[in-house]
């Protein structure tokens, strides 16, 4: 069933990867390239998470539309070869090395596709070490997708199975945290199914996007970077 879903929703939204195609082929071949903007002015620090095989330059479109008097860091993970846990560490040990977490009193995560559920796993593992304001989650398996068993890659087939023990428990422990968690779904998303799986029933908020739009080319929609911006209320 998901397997059908997935075609159908990939054909609807094809033209979405077309039109989008030379920013993702771009981001692709400058995906170790990292967004950085540095105030010791602000105390807000907005951070980034790329998902499996992305690249910080996919915020660029967001990134454009911050002011630029407050704290931006989008780096690079090797999300396609590491553990969710992996991950997270290594994004700390990054956000540590530049800037002062002590100073900082409104951390916002940002996570697209399995960054999503690096920015759960980040917020749960540190949430008493950094001021977490909010996460923001867009397109992102949070309960895992049915089609990661086609993954050729061992810890995206175990850590992104549909409805598994890792993310059950991360799910658990971002309510018990109260976390204050705001979910994009994408509709015709071929890569997460079921659409449940992108947004948790006690999220501050959801917005839904029908339109058609590719789980590749939803970061350079203009109605994602919109809602993000009055998420972030800033």
């Amino acid at each position: 069933m998901e397997i059908i879903q997935s075609f159908n929703n990939f054909i609807e939204t094809s033209y979405n990867i077309v039109e989008n195609a030379n920013k993702i082929i771009f981001n692709k071949l400058h995906k170790n390239k990292e967004i950085l903007n540095y105030t010791n002015h602000s105390t807000t620090l907005i951070i980034y998470i790329h998902g499996k095989g992305g690249s910080p330059q996919e915020s660029q479109l967001l990134y454009n539309h911050l002011p630029k008097n407050i704290n931006f860091y989008a780096p690079f993970l090797n999300t396609a070869n590491t553990s969710i846990e992996d991950d997270s560490t290594f994004l700390f040990n990054k956000i540590n090395d530049k800037f002062n977490i002590l100073y900082l009193t409104n951390i916002i995560l940002i996570g697209y596709s399995k960054g999503g559920t690096i920015a759960l796993y980040f917020a749960n593992q540190y949430h008493n070490k950094c001021n977490i304001s909010k996460i923001i989650t867009i397109s992102s398996p949070l309960n895992g997708t049915k089609l990661s068993s086609f993954s050729d890659q061992t810890n995206i087939k175990n850590e992104l199975k549909y409805d598994n023990e890792l993310l059950q428990n991360l799910i658990y422990l971002s309510k018990n945290n109260h976390l204050k968690i705001y979910n994009i779904v994408l509709i015709k998303d071929f890569v997460v199914l079921p659409i449940t799986s992108q947004y948790l029933t006690y999220a501050k908020d959801v917005y839904f996007i029908n339109d058609n739009v590719s789980h590749y080319g939803i970061m350079y929609y203009d109605n994602t970077i919109k809602q993000i911006l009055l998420w972030l209320n800033l």
